[in-house]
């Protein structure tokens, strides 16, 4: 009975072996359930799986000759006893050397919400902005209450908790703010609140916001872009730094290595932050943390970021609207804070 079954897992091993094509690059995903993209690793890198739905391409040999679409698709308890049986066989060493996890979003579909409002382009966006007292290109404040009409919630594919409202206790200016608290079921606990008026060429985004708890380990996001080509761009954090994130292929920007966690910032909790970033027709990404460039958040334009290399130089961002909120890929609860949001054609400034 061991030997059929150990020819069988061969014969199963060989048919993938021919499946695999295209390399991904260190960082980026290579496995997980629905995965479609690649699952061979460039050289000097391998697959290292993390969980049913996610693996990751990190530095070094790794432990497994299995093909990386088999991997992809086994459930932990399968994966170790084919481990066993190939250890018996002696065809790898069984001491697997340290590897880095990260833990990834399951596969959501989005939608865009209607009723847009109409906006007016900033007249001196280089200079300190005036109070807001308008729609997204005027900035809003919330000082006249919250618009649902023009600031709709948000909750692609599911919402079980996140809620949305009014809150007057806290406000970088004037008196209001919007509170988003996020739900305790895990991805399905996410809300957001947001416009579809977005500009047609480059988009600059402003917000002031804040965060109740510090940035942790897991993967969150606190803006999301309805994207046709991505599905959608996100903005948020892993290992307690700020990060973009695509939602199609789950690159990140900057890669999750240490120096790309190094190259980016992280917010403080319980304090105001000027958030600022632009989208280009050019696919250049420029972020700005209380009025400073964020290295690691940068790309194209000019600029060079050697922790980019996942995220590549390819994409260009179509976003259709803007959303501001909480969404967590790993069971993480917080709650956040926006106001005094301008969406425009050139930067405001803080």
């Amino acid at each position: 009975m061991a030997i059929t079954s150990v020819l069988s897992l061969c014969t199963i091993l060989l048919a993938g072996a021919a499946q695999v094509s295209a390399q991904q690059t260190v960082w980026g995903q290579c496995g997980g359930n629905d995965w479609s993209g690649p699952t061979d690793c460039e050289s000097g890198s391998y697959c290292s799986e993390l969980n049913e739905w996610y693996a990751q391409c990190v530095p070094g040999t790794g432990m497994c000759p299995f093909p990386r679409f088999l991997i992809s698709t086994m459930r932990s308890p399968d994966y170790c006893l084919i481990r066993q049986l190939v250890d018996d066989m002696r065809f790898i060493d069984p001491t697997p050397p340290p590897i880095t996890t990260t833990t990834p979003p399951p596969p959501v579909t989005t939608t865009t919400p209607d009723d847009p409002v109409t906006t007016t382009t900033p007249s001196d966006p280089e200079t300190t902005p005036s109070q807001p007292t308008g729609g997204p290109s005027d900035g809003e404040g919330f000082e006249n209450g919250w618009d649902q009409s023009a600031w709709p919630t948000y909750a692609p594919s599911c919402n079980q908790g996140g809620t949305v409202a009014l809150d007057s206790s806290k406000a970088h200016s004037g008196s209001n703010s919007i509170k988003v608290t996020g739900g305790s079921s895990g991805y399905c606990g996410h809300i957001f609140f947001g416009t579809t008026q977005v500009p047609s060429g480059n988009v600059y985004v402003r917000t002031y916001l804040m965060t109740q708890t510090a940035l942790d380990a897991n993967h969150i996001s606190f803006i999301t872009m309805p994207d046709s080509g991505v599905k959608s761009l996100r903005i948020g954090g892993q290992n307690g730094i700020l990060m973009f994130n695509r939602e199609s292929d789950d690159a990140t920007l900057p890669d999750l290595s240490p120096q790309g966690v190094a190259s980016s910032k992280s917010l403080v909790a319980n304090n105001w932050h000027c958030f600022e970033y632009l989208l280009g027709t050019d696919g250049s990404i420029q972020t700005w943390l209380d009025g400073t460039v964020v290295d690691g958040l940068t790309v194209g334009g000019g600029a060079s970021n050697p922790n980019s290399n996942g995220w590549g130089t390819s994409y260009t961002p179509n976003i259709s609207g803007v959303y501001f909120g909480w969404e967590s890929y790993s069971g993480g609860v917080n709650t956040m804070w926006y106001d005094d949001i301008v969406i425009g054609s050139s930067r405001t400034g803080c």
